[in-house]
């Protein structure tokens, strides 16, 4: 399954380097992992690095944060 939506050159250009998108998607699907284990073995059909590079498209969570 490939992140389609939000496309991919838009997510990195707004977080200024690819390495620092990583960093900070990887940190909140973490969060987003631990904090809602259930959710996620009932719906396969998100992944918690979906969600959370829909949040900082969406600007629910921004690099400041992290």
């Amino acid at each position: 399954m490939a992140l389609v939506d939000p496309p991919i050159d838009k997510l990195i250009s707004k977080a200024g380097s690819k390495y620092a998108l990583s960093v900070l998607v990887s940190k909140r699907a973490k969060e987003i992992s631990v904090s809602r284990k259930e959710f996620f073995d009932e719906h396969r059909d998100q992944t918690p690095i979906t969600i959370a590079a829909k949040e900082f498209d969406q600007d629910k969570i921004t690099m400041s944060k992290y």
